[in-house]
C-alpha cells in the first residue's frame, strides 16, 4: 500500500510503517486564506491607527528617519510589539501610499 499525500506513517506503529496511515490533514493556500485575511486586517487596523501619527509628521516636515526617532522617543511600538526601525516605516507608508490603510 502505498503513502497518499495526506497521510504519513505512523510513527509508533508495529508493522515496519508499511500499513499504518494516520491523515495529517490537508495543506495549501486553502487552509492559509482565513489566516492570511485575519493578518491582513490586523495590518490595515494597525496602519489605520498610525495614520494620523505619520500624517502629522510629514506636515512637520519631518524625513523619515526623524519620524522614526520620534515613534521610538514617544513610546510607540511597532507592529511587531518592538522599537521602529527605517525599513518597518518605509512600509507602513507604502502600504498606506498604495491605498491600504483601512481594515476592511
Amino acid at each position: 500500500m502505498g503513502a497518499r499525500p495526506d497521510q504519513r506513517a505512523y510513527p509508533g506503529s508495529t508493522d515496519g510503517g508499511k500499513g499504518a496511515w494516520r491523515c495529517t490533514g490537508a495543506t495549501g493556500p486553502q487552509n492559509l486564506s482565513r489566516l492570511v485575511e485575519l493578518r491582513q486586517a490586523a495590518a490595515g487596523a494597525f496602519r489605520a491607527r498610525l495614520r494620523p501619527v505619520l500624517a502629522a509628521f510629514t506636515a512637520q516636515g519631518l524625513s523619515r528617519r526623524a519620524m522614526v526617532a520620534q515613534l521610538n522617543s514617544l513610546g510607540i511600538r511597532a507592529a511587531s510589539g518592538g522599537v521602529w526601525s527605517l525599513t518597518q516605516l518605509q512600509r507602513v507608508l507604502n502600504a498606506q501610499s498604495a491605498g491600504r490603510n483601512l481594515a476592511n
